[in-house]
């Protein structure tokens, strides 16, 4: 058995790249289990399709079988062109059910990873966002899960989106994950500063005024009787979402990271812990999973911050600028 564990372990570690795969091939739980008891831990001659396979064009465009040949970000628009020629409407509608269901208990426009603050008062905003963190980060992961989640069965599906540290201790998602800091500084933004400057500016009336004696076919006229503070308020509340995008078009993007990240214990536990925690937990097999960040998880928002930055650029920050600047101009999209 040893043999067979560390000829199948020198293989592995000899990879020059992840296989190609499809999520759509992705073992059921019980498959997983007797290919971990039996066909890994006793055959001496394993062999795991694909292992000597070269890296395909997806995996190289997108980085995901660690050789990326991209020169650019994925935007949103290459994003779903692959998730549809990959996965088809499983795929593309992958986490629909749940993302129906929060929008509609949150009244949004989508799943947002700002927190809730429209329509909320100084006591009902912070028990809403920790019911809506909790909501947030299933849903985000069961967006990105490499398997097949079955809303039927809520054992296997809780197993499957949450570490068995954040079954254990549910509070310590909120701990070190680092989520409620980046929900905390945008509840305070939103409330503090964008709502007072929004009922400072005040609603937008009629832009124009004409004379009450002006002919249908004169309408063209109606612009030369501009009532100039309308305009300038319709200025301010776009040049206000504007501004705001660019503090909080990071945030948001962090915020995603840091919710379909598992956490397996505190940042200060050992490598080893880590380890045995994480092969505790349901998996797929080596073969159908790609090499993550998971191996050097992101600390807090400001690690997540900075490592964003040096490693990706500012770019990557505001990939989302104009979902931000949307929900900032009309708050219940956002």
């Amino acid at each position: 058995m040893s043999q067979g564990s560390s000829s199948h372990s020198e293989r592995f570690s000899s990879l020059s790249g992840t296989p190609a795969i499809s999520r759509r091939n992705l073992p059921s739980i019980a498959e997983e289990d007797s290919l971990s008891q039996t066909g890994l831990e006793t055959s001496q001659d394993v062999k795991i399709e694909g292992l000597d396979a070269e890296p395909s064009a997806t995996e190289k465009n997108t980085g995901l079988g660690g050789v990326s040949d991209r020169t650019e970000s994925p935007t949103l628009f290459k994003i779903a062109k692959m998730v549809w020629k990959e996965d088809q409407l499983e795929g593309t509608f992958k986490g629909i059910v749940p993302g129906l269901f929060l929008s509609l208990l949150f009244a949004r426009g989508y799943i947002s990873p700002a927190p809730v603050t429209f329509l909320q008062s100084k006591y009902t905003v912070i028990p809403y966002n920790l019911l809506y963190i909790v909501l947030l980060v299933a849903t985000y992961r069961v967006i990105v899960s490499p398997h097949k989640i079955r809303l039927s069965a809520p054992k296997e599906m809780f197993r499957l989106i949450f570490t068995e540290y954040e079954r254990r201790n549910p509070l310590r998602l909120f701990q070190y994950s680092g989520i409620a800091m980046p929900f905390l500084y945008g509840i305070c933004l939103d409330m503090l500063v964008i709502q007072k400057l929004r009922d400072m500016i005040g609603p937008v009336d009629t832009p124009f005024n004409p004379p009450e004696d002006i002919q249908p076919s004169e309408a063209y006229k109606m612009i030369l009787y501009p009532i100039w503070p309308e305009l300038r308020k319709i200025a301010l509340h776009l040049l206000m979402p504007a501004f705001f995008t660019l503090i909080l078009s990071p945030v948001d993007v962090i915020v995603t990271r840091l919710a379909v990240q598992p956490v397996h214990g505190p940042p200060s536990a050992s490598t080893e812990e880590r380890d045995v925690e994480k092969n505790s937990t349901l998996m797929a097999p080596p073969s159908y999973l790609h090499l993550t960040t998971e191996q050097q998880p992101y600390h807090g928002f400001v690690d997540c911050f900075i490592r964003i930055r040096s490693e990706e650029g500012m770019g990557t920050l505001y990939r989302s600028y104009w979902l931000t600047f949307l929900g900032i101009w009309i708050p219940i999209v956002r």
